[in-house]
């Protein structure tokens, strides 16, 4: 019997508050959960092990959400791969502006429901 590989999902947030919380449901969830704090570091791993979904901050140190964002989809090797953002930005130029940029969902951090949004991003997958 060949068993299910997980999904990988790569969390770039800066966060550390929010980072035991998100890692703990989803790798009940099964999921192989991967966390950088930064752009440099996050798409290292993007190269190394390139994830199945996106999690993305938008306020981050040195480089914003936006910037990765923007960088991610001009990228050949890596512009197909979903992004779901995670932000406290909640204003509609914020939403607006990442969705533009090729965001596949907008999450406001305090309203999270994470498990049901990747699980549906990923059937797309």
């Amino acid at each position: 019997m060949t068993r299910k590989q997980s999904k990988r999902i790569l969390i770039i947030d800066d966060d550390e508050t929010l980072k035991d919380a998100l890692t703990d449901d989803l790798d009940e969830e099964g999921f192989l959960v991967t966390w950088c704090t930064n752009a440099e570091t996050a798409f290292q791993e993007m190269r190394e092990n390139t994830p199945d979904v996106i999690l993305l901050d938008m306020v981050m140190v040195n480089i914003d959400g936006f910037a990765v964002l923007r960088t991610l989809k001009k990228d050949e090797e890596l512009k197909n791969i979903p992004v779901v953002v995670l932000s406290n930005l909640g204003e509609k130029k914020d939403v607006k502006k990442a969705k533009d940029l090729g965001a596949d969902n907008y999450l406001i951090k305090a309203e999270l429901s994470l498990k049901d949004i990747i699980k549906e991003i990923l059937k797309m997958v």
